[in-house]
């Protein structure tokens, strides 16, 4: 069984995470950078609807996104200097 996020839909409140929980990473204090912002801005509610379509869960799509932008977060930097960008 197959779970996606109607195109319509607010998916705001679905959004596994926002610049408020980057910005206190276990207690740790960080300043989101303003690229990695606009990038969570532009592709976390595809990303979370293509892994939630995947998934066939809507928790279990939260959690991976999460993930990824907690590791995004932790590692913008060097990310920025890999072939082909975050995007990659």
């Amino acid at each position: 069984m197959t779970m996606s996020v109607p195109e319509g839909s607010d998916a705001r409140s679905a959004l596994p995470t926002t610049s408020e929980e980057l910005n206190s990473l276990q207690g740790i204090h960080y300043e989101m950078p303003s690229d990695l912002d606009a990038f969570y801005r532009m592709y976390a509610r595809p990303q979370l609807r293509y892994a939630a379509t995947v998934l066939g869960d809507m928790k279990a799509a939260q959690s991976v996104v999460r993930r990824l932008y907690t590791h995004l977060s932790l590692n913008w930097a060097v990310v920025l200097l890999e072939d082909g960008g975050p995007e990659a």
